[in-house]
């Protein structure tokens, strides 16, 4: 299953042209980026630099790429439909915002701020794709991904929580 997942991910990621060049111009500029602003704000910066990346991805996937053709001239704004993980589709939207939302909760140490930001963002592309017709506005693709970088988050808690010093008694 992971090794199937994996290839479908590459080959979705390399089978557009659009996608590849917005990971290459993306990828470097968000992880310096968010380099800058990690060392601003007195987070960890090789997380925030990695979030960055992460987030560059996310984008990349969603926004740069050919539109679908998958309506033709009519679609509908935004498809509701519920949250579901079976189809390799839904696990690669449930891992989309995973990379940022785990480095991010590892940089800033504030997993409740991540969450609602990783939240927005979601709701953000899906909104941005149905207006520019650069993908398909989706519930389910906004609950997947929502989802994904909600256990993220939890994820790189639980990792700063372990990575703590013991209190001394």
């Amino acid at each position: 299953m992971i090794p199937s997942l994996v290839h479908q991910a590459a080959t979705y990621v390399t089978a557009d042209p659009l996608v590849v060049a917005g990971l290459l111009v993306g990828c470097p500029l968000f992880a310096w980026l968010g380099r800058l602003v990690g060392r601003r704000r007195g987070w960890s910066t090789t997380p925030a630099a990695v979030a960055g990346a992460g987030l560059a991805l996310a984008l990349a996937v969603t926004l740069c790429r050919v539109p679908p053709q998958t309506y033709g001239s009519v679609r509908p704004f935004c498809l509701f439909n519920g949250f579901f993980l079976i189809g390799t589709n839904e696990l690669l939207n449930a891992l989309m915002l995973t990379p940022f939302a785990f480095f991010a909760v590892l940089a800033t140490r504030n997993p409740p701020a991540v969450m609602l930001v990783s939240i927005t963002l979601s709701g953000l592309i899906e909104l941005t794709q149905a207006v520019t017709g650069a993908g398909v506005c989706e519930t389910q693709d906004f609950l997947n991904n929502s989802a994904g970088a909600i256990a993220a988050a939890i994820a790189g808690w639980a990792v700063t929580t372990l990575d703590r010093e013991p209190a001394e008694v």
